[in-house]
């Protein structure tokens, strides 16, 4: 007779939720002879974070005049992948497609807008929800978009553990890029910028690099028209004290200067510094983030940061956005994929052990080697259970055994009831019990891995069967922890 055992391998931050795995090689790594045993823990509360070595997921948001299909970007995420195999990478595209429309998005649009876009987004992604944490990576202008995000949105959109700036505004900008001869929507922006009109609403709500504007001769209008800047900066009269808190979660905060910058005026903008054009003794010329207001009553959460060691300045060779290799590889295996803890959420924690090793989290390494970028994009997508595709075309079941144990694709064997257990108990806190006939249809479109016992059930008792999959394109998916 068979019966269920848990296949929750280990219930680690959902780098997947399935991958592509040629199917000669699914088990060729796995030790011979494995004898299982099912563990049952608790999982760690808030003040008692554990380590995992699972990589958190990564968001990345492009600078002015990118795109996030542009190589330069996807470099980055090959990069991270090198660094931590297996991570789960999202470049964040504003226009309908990733190319052209996106770029022109990071000329024009309300910047207000377009951060509650992002985190709406985010909070819809299936694998960024249910990660206990996120690592973000902002390029120029997309730095302080991404602390943004954090401060308006982090207490309820998917958290940054640590976020990392190259080149960013943080203090905002004098003057506007120079532009290429032949870019013209960079010459259109910079002469709107330049334009008596930059803190007419009309300018403000449209021209993105007018909204992190910043002329240290004109604060009383920054103050009150800019759209953007002066708000997450907590510059105005009254303070948003969630932007404070928000931002003083963060594990590390990391800002990279870049010592040749001619692009970002003053470059010092990258650390908070203030800049006075005027003064013509250097050494006054520059007040450095601790000497300022915003630092010394704390508006942002920024002395909190510095108090606990969160807060790092960093200073590259180089021009603007030339990023040598050793710099970010450096960067990266420090602060965006290096071990931290994580915070959870509570619930019950099923882990298989297999001699001293993990069994579950061996498996779960073994599957992301084969992981795809086109399996990355497709996880992220939500699945509409009403438009589901019908069942695909029948094909042979695989099987494998060992010792009193099980492995099937067959979807005939999954108990439909004691999933939807599982899906309704506290250690898949992200999921939630699910109709028959969508079960039916998602086992049926989907390639799910079974491990069961088939010892008599009163010396083992189990309670699930499988691992939800969702599918939205035929293939040989295997399922994993999600």
């Amino acid at each position: 007779m068979y019966f269920s055992l848990p296949l929750f391998a280990a219930l680690v931050p959902r780098a997947l939720s399935f991958v592509i795995l040629p199917e000669a090689e699914i088990f060729a790594e796995l030790p011979a002879n494995v004898p299982l045993r099912s563990t049952v823990h608790e999982r760690p509360s808030l003040k008692n974070a554990e380590k995992d070595d699972t990589p958190l997921p990564v968001v990345i948001w492009h600078g002015l005049g990118d795109s996030a299909d542009a190589d330069g970007i996807k470099d980055v995420m090959s990069l991270i992948d090198e660094i931590h195999p297996g991570t789960y990478t999202q470049a964040i595209s504003l226009g309908k497609s990733a190319g052209s429309a996106d770029r022109s998005a990071s000329f024009f649009g309300n910047v207000t807008e377009q951060v509650e876009h992002v985190c709406q987004e985010l909070a819809k992604d299936n694998i960024l929800r249910t990660a206990p944490a996120i690592d973000a990576v902002g390029f120029s202008q997309g730095g302080q978009f991404l602390r943004g995000y954090i401060e308006r949105c982090g207490h309820w959109a998917p958290p940054v553990r640590s976020l990392i700036t190259f080149g960013s505004q943080h203090n905002g900008i004098v003057e506007f890029q120079s532009c290429k001869t032949t870019d013209w929507i960079c010459h259109s922006a910079n002469a709107l910028l330049q334009s008596s009109t930059v803190w007419s609403s009309f300018i403000q709500s449209r021209l993105v690099p007018a909204q992190y504007y910043r002329p240290g001769g004109d604060m009383e209008n920054y103050l009150e028209y800019s759209n953007f800047l002066a708000d997450i900066n907590n510059e105005r009269k009254v303070k948003n004290a969630t932007y404070k808190e928000n931002l003083a979660k963060l594990a590390k905060f990391v800002m990279v200067v870049f010592k040749d910058d001619q692009t970002v005026i003053p470059k010092e903008s990258g650390w908070f510094a203030e800049v006075n054009h005027t003064e013509t003794d250097a050494e006054k010329r520059v007040t450095r983030l601790q000497d300022r207001q915003i630092y010394e009553e704390d508006w942002i959460g920024l002395k909190q940061l510095d108090k606990k060691g969160g807060l790092v300045f960093e200073e590259v060779a180089g021009e603007h956005m030339q990023l040598k290799d050793k710099d970010l590889r450096r960067l990266f295996s420090n602060v965006v994929t290096e071990e931290q803890p994580v915070h959870r959420k509570r619930g019950l924690h099923i882990s298989c052990y297999a001699e001293e090793d993990h069994l579950g989290a061996y498996a779960f390494r073994t599957i992301l080697r084969y992981t795809t970028d086109i399996t990355r994009k497709a996880i992220s997508s939500k699945l509409d259970s009403q438009s589901m595709f019908p069942p695909s075309t029948p094909t042979a079941h695989a099987t494998w055994s060992r010792a009193n144990y099980l492995i099937s694709t067959d979807p005939s064997l999954v108990d439909m009831e004691a999933l939807n257990a599982a899906f309704d108990s506290d250690f898949l806190y992200w999921a939630k019990p699910l109709p028959r006939d969508v079960i039916r249809t998602m086992l049926d479109n989907g390639l799910s891995f079974g491990l069961y016992d088939t010892s008599t059930p009163s010396e083992n008792e189990a309670t699930s069967a499988d691992i939800k999959t969702e599918s939205t394109r035929p293939g040989p998916l295997i399922a994993s922890p999600a």
